[in-house]
């Protein structure tokens, strides 16, 4: 059964855009200041629909949203390919060089 008024469950994820103003700076430069940027609340991110800046308590919230799936994201990519940090270079031997001997890049 469709909902046809009153509240959604669940809260859209709002396509967000850089601040056309300040170019997601947060600032816009002043002669020998930073002033904040106005048009987008000095938040760098405006709704890419409209252009227009979003409510403080609902760009808290799309922000938190897109920062959990990013850090999802990374987590995913981390289990796909183990031990390709950069601390793995360090772990792994370095005989590369000519007959296997220590390659020092010199």
């Amino acid at each position: 059964m469709n909902r046809s008024h009153g509240p959604s469950f669940r809260a859209p994820l709002i396509p967000l855009d850089q601040c056309p103003v300040c170019l997601g700076k947060t600032f816009i430069e002043g002669v020998f200041h930073q002033i904040a940027c106005n048009h987008c609340n000095a938040s760098g991110w405006v709704d890419a629909a409209t252009g227009q800046a979003l409510p403080l308590e609902t760009l808290a919230m799309q922000l938190g949203r897109r920062l959990r799936q990013s850090d999802e994201e990374v987590q995913q990519l981390r289990r796909l390919m183990p031990g390709r940090g950069p601390q793995s270079q360090y772990e792994q031997n370095n005989r590369r060089g000519a007959g296997a001997s220590n390659f020092t890049g010199d």
